[in-house]
């Protein structure tokens, strides 16, 4: 039996990540190996070191919480420090990364919950969970469902329909399918091409206007908001995503004007074929829906002609079927909720525990273990 005396429950730091993150992949967790140090050095880069935002957290904020006994990292409660908009007033959020503690010492697991939920100085907490019951913590802790409508929704613009009906055929009605392809259903309500100045740029050539665009969007941002100012995109489309095909895209009202609206689209490999060109959009930001529009159309006529099999829009809150001016499909996804605990305000932490008495039974073995995004 393992005495709660011996253990200490501390905010990580960061020369205590490599071992937090090996404890993560002993716990079954997709994490690197701790053996290859590259790739455990490319991981931590990507969610912490070339963060923005975490020498804006406290310390006690910027990696998350530990579990140690006899010095040796037996539990772990990854944290990852990111801005958002709470109706139009910057606010620091506490996103969960990962969680895990070894089987030993689940005992004692609200201890290393304890830090997260209430040591933790950041008020606002947030989690995209790929499991419904790991998200038992966060209502546990007074946590709730973000009110998001429509995020198991996928819309889908058909370039090459057959292409797409192809994927789930067998070989021998494909080439049926490709007959379809020349059907240019998205050309239904596309019209013509608009006559606008759309910009192309990369990470390394940001427009030197688009933090003053950015400024302007967020002043009249409603509700929650990710933050997109230039050194975040840079971080959050950098490091993590450098194996990813990504294109990204101003949209000036004329050629020496402001900037109105931005996408962000990525190429997405489908395993079952590969030379499937599926492109999709991943961010998009606009000034007014003229003009979220003027790019969509723009965007949807330049894949079309660039031999792209198909365009989808997963962005819930942001777009809906009827914004997309072209024939388009829909389909379901798997969708991963959100949750969020505390407010915008921040309240001096209590320690011991906020949490209504000890952690449910149910989350005592592998939704303990499971990752957080």
């Amino acid at each position: 039996m393992i005495d709660a005396k011996e253990l200490v429950v501390r905010p990580a730091s960061a020369g205590d990540l490599p071992a937090c993150c090996a404890l993560m992949k002993e716990l079954g967790l997709n994490w690197p190996d701790p053996r290859d140090a590259q790739a455990m050095e490319a991981a931590i880069d990507a969610l912490w070191s070339r963060n923005p935002c975490v020498l804006e957290a406290d310390e006690a904020a910027r990696y998350g919480y530990l579990m140690e006994h006899h010095n040796k990292v037996v539990g772990f409660f990854g944290n990852v420090p990111s801005r958002y908009l709470m109706n139009g007033k910057p606010v620091l959020a506490s996103v969960a990364t990962a969680w895990g503690i070894k089987k030993e010492y689940r005992a004692h697991k609200q201890l290393l919950a304890d830090g997260y939920f209430v040591a933790n100085p950041l008020a606002l907490k947030l989690v995209t969970t790929a499991s419904a019951r790991a998200g038992l913590m966060y209502l546990h802790y007074g946590g709730s469902y973000a009110p998001l409508k429509r995020l198991d929704e996928v819309y889908v613009v058909p370039f090459r329909l057959g292409q797409l009906l192809a994927l789930s055929l067998p070989a021998a009605l494909k080439p049926l399918a490709a007959l379809l392809n020349l059907l240019p259903l998205w050309r239904m309500g596309a019209g013509a091409a608009p006559k606008a100045i759309v910009n192309e740029f990369t990470l390394d050539s940001f427009p030197d206007d688009y933090d003053t665009f950015w400024a302007e969007a967020a002043a009249n941002a409603k509700g929650l908001m990710a933050w997109r100012d230039a050194a975040t995109i840079r971080w959050a489309y950098g490091a993590s995503r450098r194996n990813t095909p990504t294109r990204f895209f101003v949209l000036r009202e004329h050629a020496d004007g402001p900037i109105v609206a931005y996408a962000v689209i990525l190429r997405e490999t489908i395993a079952r074929d590969a030379s499937f060109n599926r492109w999709k959009v991943s961010d998009l930001l606009a000034l007014s829906g003229s003009h979220r529009s003027t790019l969509l159309r723009t965007l949807i006529h330049m894949l079309a002609s660039s031999g792209c099999d198909e365009l989808e829009f997963h962005v819930p809150g942001t777009l809906e079927q009827k914004d997309i001016h072209a024939f388009t499909l829909k389909r379901r996804t798997r969708a991963f909720p959100v949750l969020y605990q505390g407010a915008v305000e921040p309240a001096p932490p209590t320690w011991p525990s906020r949490a209504t008495g000890p952690l449910p039974r149910s989350m005592a073995t592998r939704h303990m273990r499971e990752p957080a995004t």
